[in-house]
């Protein structure tokens, strides 16, 4: 995201996935994981890293690219939950006017907490992550296993500088089947 995002404009379409989607005139970022390892030009791996009070470590190491998808593992080792993170921040922005659309699905397993997300630009370059979510954050999904099901999140404050988060609950789905979770950034 480019900026704050707010709570207007934004056309959550988290809840209606279906297995396929038409790619729109211009493609702003595509990865379909075709190579052995990830592209680095795309994404960034976090490593050596614990996200707020994240009871797992993230690793490089539990981030693959395997038969044409991206691969995010959580394991026990040696005491500790290492997990998988992959991000773009610093490689690329977009805008009002468009659609992301993510194909993904999920392992069941207890505790687990999978997020597809997304967070301004200047989020990570000029603020710090203690003033969550100040330049705003969207869960495109978000699912609490081993319930089936998923919600989707926009976080931000209002133009009266209200904390606000506008949630849509998604029906239960089977989450290890393949789904199309998808957003259209409207800008009205």
């Amino acid at each position: 995201l480019k900026g704050g995002a707010g709570l207007g404009g934004l056309a959550l379409l988290g809840c209606h996935m279906p297995e396929t989607t038409a790619l729109p005139e211009q493609v702003l970022f595509w990865d379909d994981f075709e190579d052995s390892t990830l592209d680095l030009t795309k994404w960034s791996c976090e490593h050596a890293m614990r996200r707020e009070n994240d009871l797992q470590l993230y690793s490089k190491e539990k981030a693959a690219v395997e038969n044409g998808c991206l691969v995010l593992t959580a394991r026990r080792e040696n005491g500790q939950i290492l997990s998988g993170s992959v991000h773009t921040a610093g490689k690329f922005e977009f805008g009002p006017g468009t659609r992301v659309s993510i194909r993904a699905r999920l392992e069941s397993g207890y505790g687990a907490w999978p997020a597809i997300w997304m967070q301004a630009s200047r989020f990570t370059e000029e603020f710090p992550q203690e003033i969550w979510p100040a330049g705003g954050e969207i869960d495109l999904m978000e699912a609490y296993l081993p319930e089936d099901g998923s919600e989707t999140t926009v976080h931000g404050y209002d133009t009266a500088g209200v904390l606000r988060h506008q949630s849509l609950q998604c029906p239960a789905v089977q989450l290890e089947h393949w789904h199309l979770y998808e957003m259209e950034w409207t800008g009205e």
